[in-house]
């Protein structure tokens, strides 16, 4: 049951940060603050 909590961790991650790559690669994202970036990581799906 462990192991398969930290796989599905790590597919959380893994997703994550692959959001985290497609809000970069857009350059109209501007954030003031944490709330809005984690907006923008949001809405870059």
């Amino acid at each position: 049951e462990y192991v398969a909590f930290l796989v599905e961790k790590e597919k959380k991650h893994r997703a994550f940060v692959e959001r985290i790559l497609n809000a970069e690669k857009e350059p109209s994202v501007v954030c003031k603050n944490i709330k809005e970036l984690m907006q923008a990581i949001d809405d870059a799906d």
